[in-house]
Formats: C-alpha cells, sequence, structure tokens
C-alpha cells in the first residue's frame, strides 16, 4: 500500500525575502519538489508521493532567497 505524506516547513529570512524551498530524500538527495514564492514566516510544502505505508523516510529543505541558501537539518 502507497502513501502520500505532505512534508512541511517554515520559511524564515532575515530580510524578509521571498523564496523558495526544495525538498529532497536524505538517503540519496534525489529531488522530491519545490515550492516557490514562499513570503517570509509562511510555511512551504509538498507531497512526497509513492512511499510504502509504514516505512521511515528522512528528509531534508533547502531554502534559496535568490542570494543565499540555508539546508535544514
Amino acid at each position: 500500500m502507497e502513501t502520500d505524506p505532505t512534508l512541511n516547513v517554515t520559511y524564515s529570512d532575515s530580510d524578509g525575502d521571498v523564496g523558495n524551498v526544495s525538498f529532497y530524500n536524505a538517503s540519496d538527495d534525489s529531488f522530491i519538489g519545490k515550492d516557490i514564492n514562499i513570503e517570509n514566516g509562511s510555511d512551504a510544502s509538498v507531497t512526497w508521493s509513492g512511499l510504502e505505508s509504514g516505512s521511515t523516510e528522512q528528509w531534508y529543505a533547502v531554502a534559496d532567497d535568490g542570494s543565499a541558501t540555508t539546508q535544514s537539518d
């Protein structure tokens, strides 16, 4: 059985810039998806499709405001 969880992070930029957030699979750094034009303090999210129900996965996000990037844990 497959499941499609929604991944979610809160985007924060010290200058208040709008940014994009990309989501990656931590096991192989493969691209999951991207949420664009996120306002400072707003949530960015994508759906990770096709995972096996009951499996444990790890992921991370990379925020980009056009001049700098920051990666989550």
